[in-house]
C-alpha cells in the first residue's frame, strides 16, 4: 500500500537454528511442503510478482537444498537459493548440481566487534569463496553500530561505520572500504571473470562497460611485486603491504 517493491523473499531465516531472537525452525521435509504446497500456489493464484527464493541456508548440508529443489511441485517456484555461516559449505555442491540457479550470500559473518584490519581480511576470503561459487550478490551485517559494538542481540559485532554516541565521532572502519570498492567499482549486471595462475589473492569482473575491474589483496608483511595479463595487456604492480588494490582497466 505504501509502494514499496519487495522484489524477492527468503521463506525462513535460518531455518534450521532455534535461538535466543525470534525464529523458527523448519525440517527441509515442511519446508518443502510450505513452498510446494501452499505459498507457490498462493503467490501463482494471486499473481505476485515477487520472486520466492530457498534460505538462508546455515548449515552445511546440500541433502536439505535437494529436499527441496528436486521436488517438482517446489522447484518450479523457487528463484534462488541464499547461504550464510556454516552454509558456505554447502553452497559449492549447490552450484556444481544446480548450475542455472541463481545464488546469493544473505548475511556476512559479524565478528567479534573488533573492527580490525584482520576483520577485513576474512570477509574478503568470505567473499571470495562465495563469489567463486557462483553468488551474484554479497550482503553485510551491520552497516552501523555505536561505540559498543552490541547489536540489537546484546553481544558485540563489527559493522561497517561506527559513531561514538559520546564525542558523535565517525569512524569508517576497514570492511567498509573493501564494501566501498567493491560496491563503487563493480557495477550492477557485471560479470565474473575466471582468474589462472598461482597467485589466487584476486577477484575480477567485466562491467556492462567493457571495463575489467580487479581486486587483488596483499596480505603480506612486505611490499609485493605482481604482474597481472588481461587478454593481451601485462601489467606490472607493486602492491603495499596488508592492502586491498583495484585496477580499472
Amino acid at each position: 500500500k505504501e509502494g514499496v517493491k519487495i522484489s524477492a523473499i527468503h521463506v525462513q531465516n535460518e531455518p534450521s537454528s532455534c535461538q535466543n531472537f525470534p525464529c523458527c525452525v523448519w525440517t527441509a521435509k515442511s519446508l518443502n511442503n510450505f513452498i510446494g504446497n501452499y505459498l507457490g500456489p498462493e503467490f501463482e493464484k494471486q499473481q505476485v510478482n515477487t520472486e520466492i527464493w530457498l534460505g538462508t541456508i546455515e548449515r552445511p548440508f546440500v541433502e536439505k537444498v535437494d529436499t527441496v529443489l528436486q521436488d517438482e511441485r517446489s522447484k518450479k517456484y523457487v528463484k534462488g537459493v541464499g547461504f550464510q555461516w556454516a552454509g558456505k559449505d554447502a553452497i559449492p555442491g549447490v552450484h556444481k548440481k544446480y548450475p542455472g540457479i541463481q545464488l546469493m550470500q544473505t548475511e556476512s559473518e559479524c565478528g567479534d566487534g573488533s573492527n580490525d584490519w584482520k576483520a577485513a581480511q576474512h570477509t574478503w576470503d568470505l567473499m571470495k569463496h562465495y563469489f567463486n561459487n557462483g553468488v551474484s550478490v554479497y550482503m553485510y551485517w551491520n552497516l552501523v553500530l555505536d561505540e559498543t559494538g552490541k547489536s540489537r542481540w546484546g553481544w558485540k559485532q563489527n559493522s561497517l561505520i561506527t559513531i561514538n554516541t559520546k564525542t558523535r565521532e565517525i569512524i569508517y572502519n576497514p570492511e567498509y572500504y573493501l564494501f566501498m570498492h567493491l560496491s563503487h567499482f563493480i557495477k550492477p549486471g557485471a560479470r565474473e571473470l575466471s582468474v589462472s595462475g598461482t597467485f589466487n589473492d584476486i577477484l575480477a569482473f567485466k562491467n556492462k562497460d567493457g571495463k575489467t575491474i580487479v581486486i587483488i589483496q596483499n596480505a603480506g608483511q612486505k611490499e609485493m611485486d605482481l604482474s597481472v595479463k588481461i587478454s593481451n595487456k601485462l601489467i606490472q604492480l607493486r602492491l603495499k603491504p596488508l592492502s586491498f588494490n583495484t585496477l580499472v582497466i
